[in-house]
């Protein structure tokens, strides 16, 4: 991201205000600190603003150049929009009377559930000269290619790394410890080595060392796996499910036991039934074959033999 900005920079194409220099951003005690904090950051961008363009851009963005920037129809670009929270890589125009709205809005409406669902924007589809070279959103964990070799953007962004050791910004020691930490997949390993060496990264690395690697999204802390294991946990867990079992024997146990005992009862007995039938044919059978039928073919020879 630092040559990224570097490049922004050196084109002249604006501003740009990172997100770990805010220090005074609004808080929502009615949701949990990070929905906040990315609700209060997209809010911020959405700010009206005279003779003023914003380009939003998440910290999973997969860098490229961007155009010279051009207008746009309507109040926000972005590829979707299904409300305010869950806006991802947009740009917006302050100047629009949208962005007003959405102000005051805000001001009569101070809960977190209000804002976050605010649909009333106009908006187009992502601007050409934001896209057009390939600059992208991996939102999705499977696409981001610091955790991910098969990431489609995979060698576009191994391309700014190689921009990044070239301006001295990234070293053999960073990447290790990142995947020290659990930041990176450890095939990123062999990916680096080819840059430094000068050769083109493998069109797959060697996933072997990547096997046990848990995205950091997922993975669970040591605090939780304390308390996972812990004793109080476990007793309160069978605890609970002693309880869920009485609790709903005692609601419906003797209820269904007693409509489900007489239709078991009556199919059990019809099968039975059907089952004594049948055992009652091959038991006739079987005495037929061994006594009278025997006793008749007997008969039926002596009468030939007289003949």
């Amino acid at each position: 991201m630092a040559v990224f900005e570097a490049e922004i920079k050196e084109g002249a194409l604006g501003e740009i205000v990172r997100a770990s220099q805010l220090t005074e951003l609004r808080h929502w005690e009615d949701a949990p600190s990070e929905s906040s904090r990315q609700l209060a950051l997209r809010m911020l961008a959405l700010k009206p603003s005279p003779n003023l363009w914003t380009v939003f851009i998440p910290g999973h963005i997969i860098p490229e150049s961007i155009a010279s920037p051009l207008p746009w129809s309507g109040a926000l670009a972005t590829s979707s929009f299904s409300s305010v929270a869950n806006l991802d890589f947009f740009a917006v125009d302050n100047s629009h009377i949208d962005l007003q709205c959405l102000y005051n809005f805000s001001i009569e409406n101070q809960d977190y559930e209000s804002l976050s669902r605010y649909v009333g924007l106009t908006t187009s589809g992502t601007p050409e000269w934001l896209i057009s070279n390939g600059l992208t959103s991996a939102r999705l964990l499977s696409q981001r290619p610091w955790y991910s070799a098969f990431s489609p953007t995979r060698l576009q962004w191994l391309k700014f790394v190689n921009k990044a050791i070239e301006r001295d910004l990234l070293n053999f020691k960073v990447i290790q410890d990142d995947i020290s930490e659990g930041l990176v997949r450890p095939s990123l390993v062999e990916d680096f080595n080819a840059l430094i060496s000068g050769i083109d990264p493998p069109h797959i690395p060697d996933l072997n060392s990547d096997s046990l690697f848990v995205l950091p999204e997922l993975r669970m802390s040591k605090s939780q796996y304390q308390i996972l294991q812990s004793k109080d946990l476990q007793e309160r867990t069978v605890k609970y499910a002693k309880l869920n079992n009485t609790k709903n024997f005692g609601k419906q146990g003797w209820l269904k036991y007693l409509i489900r005992t007489p239709r078991r009862l009556f199919k059990h007995t019809l099968h039975l039934l059907r089952r004594l039938i049948r055992l009652s044919f091959y038991t006739s059978y079987f005495l037929y074959s061994i006594s009278f039928r025997p006793a008749v073919r007997l008969i039926r020879q002596l009468r030939s033999n007289r003949r």
